[in-house]
């Protein structure tokens, strides 16, 4: 699993999930509480595992052609309305974790 949840400098290292959505326990709790569910749904015949978790400390979204920094998308996320990304292209840069 990789969580893509960077902290971001520009708001003393708060990750974007504690800035921005009020869920408790963030994306590792969200991930683990997904897991048991379809444990549940399953009856017991999946046992579903995470068998390696990446904190990916970076973005690897492209907006316009750029990459973005974790600061350059807080202060995109800051704007009221989410005007420039609405109106916007972003899309996911795939990498291969070193």
């Amino acid at each position: 699993m990789i969580i893509i949840d960077p902290p971001i400098p520009a708001a003393g290292g708060q990750r974007f999930s504690e800035r921005f959505w009020s869920y408790n326990g963030g994306p590792m709790a969200l991930a683990q509480q997904t897991r048991d569910s379809m444990y549940a749904v399953s009856g017991g015949t999946v046992d579903y595992q995470f068998a390696e978790i990446h904190d990916e400390p970076s973005l690897m979204t492209r907006f316009g052609g750029t990459v973005l920094t974790v600061d350059s998308m807080y202060q995109l996320f800051l704007e009221p309305g989410l005007t420039t990304l609405h109106h916007g292209r972003t899309t996911r840069s795939i990498r291969f974790l070193q």
